[in-house]
Order: structure tokens, then sequence, then C-alpha cells
């Protein structure tokens, strides 16, 4: 039975036998240091990464094997567990070692200033494809919404319980990107503020999207997000 329900973090896990037990190590001493939990869902991997974190022998690892959804749907089948076991904080971060761990520092300390803090890649180590895209997404959500969110997609989040369970509650996570939406939610509807974080370059692993595949799933979340501009 989970005792303290502080903190979870929540960290989705698709092929990255190379770096998830030294990210799963770094990750579950913040956990630690926080008497918080660290919930890693595997989104089906090909490779060794489960057998990797099944080895993994800590009380406060909370791992789950599931088929391949993708990596939204695993997020928020994270935020949903996070939610349906009554935690009060809830980070996601992603598991390809592209973040610092000393970064959540100045997040946590203002955990009860604000409901929602997001992280912003301010040199970001990514394809200047995805630069772009990030550019376009950030006009279309500003001309839509009238919120700036400088890096609405980042992967390194801390939101409460009271904000996530009211976005989850709306039904709005039926999409393939729920951190583009849930940052627009909370913008719109809680104190939200997003801090500057250091992004590394990734030296393991593919990325999962690439040439095609991306072009689709741009083409994709646009038009999800334009949708959700009514659903609000």
């Amino acid at each position: 039975m989970i005792k303290n329900k502080n903190l979870i973090i929540v960290m989705p896990v698709y092929n990255e036998e190379q770096i998830i037990k030294k990210v799963a190590s770094d990750w579950l001493k913040v956990a630690k240091t926080h008497k918080g939990h660290l919930l890693i869902i595997n989104d089906g991997s090909k490779d060794q990464t489960f057998k990797i974190l099944k080895k993994i022998n800590r009380k406060n690892l909370i791992l789950i094997n599931q088929k391949n959804s993708g990596h939204g749907k695993t997020v928020v089948n994270g935020y949903k567990y996070a939610i349906k076991n009554k935690y009060k904080f809830i980070f996601q971060v992603d598991s390809d070692n592209q973040f610092s761990t000393k970064d959540f520092k100045k997040f946590w300390i203002d955990r009860n200033r604000f409901d929602f803090q997001v992280g912003y890649r301010l040199k970001r180590y990514d394809p200047n494809t995805r630069l772009i895209i990030t550019r376009i997404l950030r006009f279309i959500i500003f001309s839509l919404f009238q919120v700036v969110i400088k890096d609405s997609n980042s992967p390194f989040r801390l939101i409460n319980n009271k904000a996530l369970k009211k976005f989850i509650s709306r039904g709005h996570t039926n999409t393939i990107v729920p951190n583009i939406f849930l940052s627009i939610f909370c913008y719109k509807q809680f104190k939200c503020r997003t801090l500057n974080v250091v992004h590394l370059e990734r030296l393991t692993g593919v990325v999962w999207i690439m040439k095609f595949k991306l072009l689709k799933f741009c083409l994709e979340s646009f038009y999800e997000v334009i949708k959700f501009k009514f659903k609000l």
C-alpha cells in the first residue's frame, strides 16, 4: 500500500535500454528526497528496457508495463494513475536523459504558489524542424487562446492535483498531444508560470518520430489544437 502521496514523478519510456538505468536512478533520488514515488510506464519497448527496469529494487519505484500506445496515451495513463491514487503533486519528465534533475528544485520550491509550472528549453538540442514547429505552435496557441506559452509541449512540468483532476474530468485527454492541451487549459484557468530549464543533447536511443511521420503528426496536432478551441 502506498503511504506517502505528496509527489509522483510520471515517466513514459520506450526503447531506452542504453540510458534508462541511469535516468531511473537519477529521478529515484529526487523522488526519495521529497518522499515521493517514481512511476515509470513502459510503452511496449522492443529492446531490453523493461528487463532492466524490473531489476531495480527500490520501494519508491512503481513500474507499469503496457502494450505500445504512443507517448501521449502513456503520459495520460500516468496522469490518471496519479489522480486515482490521490497524489498531491504530479511531475512529468521524459526518459531520454535530456533534462537535468537539478532544475526540479526551483519548481518544487514554489509548488504551493503555482498550480502549473512548465519548463522552457531555452537552448534546445533538437533538429531545426522541431524548433520551427514549436514557434508555429506558439503562434497558433496565441492566436486561438490569447495566451503565450513558450514551450507548451515541454516534457518537464509540475502540476497540482486540483488542476490536473479538473483537466482530466473535462475529457480533454483523448488526443495525441495531451501536454499541449494541458498547458493551454492551465494557462486559461489556473495560476501558471514558465521557467527556463537546461536541455541536454540526446546521446542514446532513437527519436520516435521523424520525417514524414513528423509532418503527419504535426498536421494532426495542429488540427486537434484548433478543435480544442471549441471545447474549452
